[in-house]
C-alpha cells in the first residue's frame, strides 16, 4: 500500500471513511456532515481499499470498487441548473453562515439570477419561536444577476463550511445533489439536498412601500400534532445520507 493513502486520509480529518480506487478517492463526511462527500485524485494509490478513520479496513477490492463507482456516479448527474462561484463569494457565504449561526443554506435561481439565504432552522421550532426576547433572522443575498434555470436546494451549513475558498463550478443535479467542482484541482464536493423548506413568505406592501417577510409554521420541521414531541428541539433528518447509503 502506497504511503500516499494515509497522507490523503490525514488531509481529510472531517471524514468518517475514505475509499480508494484506481488512483482516486472519495472521503465521506462524519457527523454532522454525513451529507458531504469529497472526490479527488490519489495518484500512486492503485490498490482499492477502505479506511475507517485512520484505520485500514479489511474489505475486498471489489467491494471498494463498487462503493467508489456508486459515489462517482453521483458526481455526474442530469443537471437542472449550473453557475460559478468565485472565491470571495464562497468566503462571503461562510461569513454569512457564521454571523447568525445558521444551520442551513438555500441556493435558488430563476429569471432574476442566483440567490442564497441562510437561516437557523431551530429558531422556527415551537420551543424557540419568536417572542419579544427572541430574534429570528434570515440573510438573503444575490450571487448572480444573470438569469438562471429555476432551481431550489437546501444544504447543511456545516457541510458548506467545508467547501474551499476557491473558484467552484456548481451543478444542481436533478438527483437532489449539488456538485461543486474546484477549477484548479478538479476535486469534486457533493452535498445532498436536506429538503427543508424555509417557513417564510416574502411580499411587497403597496401601502408601506416596502418588503415584508412573514414567518409561518413549517410543516417539514414539525412532527404531526398527534405524535409525541421530541425531547430536544432538534429534528431527525433522513438517516439515508450519502455515507450511510454506501459505506458498509
Amino acid at each position: 500500500m502506497s504511503s500516499k493513502a494515509p497522507a490523503i486520509v490525514t488531509a481529510n480529518p472531517h471524514a468518517s471513511h475514505v475509499v480508494f480506487h484506481e488512483e482516486m478517492y472519495a472521503a465521506f463526511g462524519a457527523s454532522p456532515c454525513n451529507d458531504f462527500v469529497r472526490i479527488g485524485a490519489a495518484l500512486g494509490v492503485r490498490q482499492s481499499t477502505l479506511y475507517r478513520g485512520s484505520q485500514r479496513e479489511k474489505v475486498k477490492d471489489q467491494e471498494c470498487a463498487d462503493l467508489f463507482k456508486k459515489v462517482f456516479e453521483l458526481s455526474d448527474p442530469a443537471i437542472a441548473a449550473s453557475f460559478r462561484l468565485d472565491p470571495w463569494q464562497i468566503q462571503f457565504i461562510h461569513l454569512a453562515l457564521k454571523s447568525i449561526n445558521a444551520t442551513h443554506l438555500t441556493l435558488f435561481g430563476d429569471e432574476d439570477g442566483v440567490f442564497f439565504n441562510c437561516f437557523d432552522a431551530l429558531r422556527f421550532l415551537p420551543e424557540a419561536r419568536m417572542n419579544r426576547g427572541h430574534e429570528t433572522r434570515v440573510l438573503t443575498h444575490q450571487l448572480r444577476e444573470v438569469p438562471s434555470k429555476q432551481f431550489h436546494i437546501t444544504l447543511n451549513a456545516a457541510s458548506v463550511r467545508h467547501l474551499p475558498r476557491v473558484r467552484l463550478d456548481v451543478g444542481i443535479g436533478k438527483n437532489k445533489v449539488a456538485v461543486f467542482t474546484d477549477d484548479a484541482s478538479s476535486d469534486v464536493y457533493l452535498l445532498r439536498d436536506q429538503e427543508v423548506s424555509l417557513p417564510m413568505v416574502n411580499l411587497f406592501s403597496d401601502r408601506l412601500q416596502e418588503g415584508i417577510s412573514l414567518s409561518l409554521v413549517a410543516k417539514s420541521l414539525f412532527q404531526d400534532p398527534d405524535t409525541n414531541q421530541p425531547d430536544s428541539p432538534e429534528w431527525e433528518l433522513d438517516e439515508m445520507d450519502l455515507a450511510n447509503q454506501f459505506v458498509p
